[in-house]
């Protein structure tokens, strides 16, 4: 389980075996396959079907995403890589603007930038140690 940092969620994604959880009045039995989300605040319990390779893939030094959005995916390599990361064009910041793909840990910033832009055209450059996506 992880407690994800900006939220009162509570997140365990199950790959074999089983779970018991209980929060209030609520028990659950998690299943391989399944997400957990649990919010401290509401006590509300959510279980979903995921792909739980997206979720492990960072055990084999890989980030893989799928269906999130480009802001998003810059917030994550944000993180993984204690960068600064400015997107200076408005229609990249659209959260309805998705990306999927995967990429290895060994691979640089620039790098993984090269590849997503193959698929989404945008350019940056890199001033003072920051990057700014246009």
């Amino acid at each position: 389980m992880r407690k994800e940092s900006d939220s009162n969620d509570v997140t365990a994604t199950l790959v074999e075996g089983s779970i018991r959880f209980e929060a209030a009045e609520q028990k659950v039995l998690l299943k391989p396959g399944q997400q957990l989300i649990f919010n401290q605040n509401t006590n509300h319990i959510d279980i979903q079907n995921v792909d739980t390779e997206e979720y492990t893939s960072w055990k084999n030094g890989l980030l893989k995403y799928r269906s999130v959005s480009f802001a998003a995916l810059i917030a994550e390599l944000r993180n993984k890589y204690q960068v600064e990361i400015v997107i200076e064009n408005k229609r990249l910041k659209d959260p309805s603007l998705v990306v999927s793909g995967s990429f290895s840990e060994d691979q640089s910033i620039e790098q993984i930038f090269k590849v997503i832009s193959k698929s989404l055209p945008f350019k940056w450059r890199k001033s003072d140690g920051i990057y700014y996506i246009n």
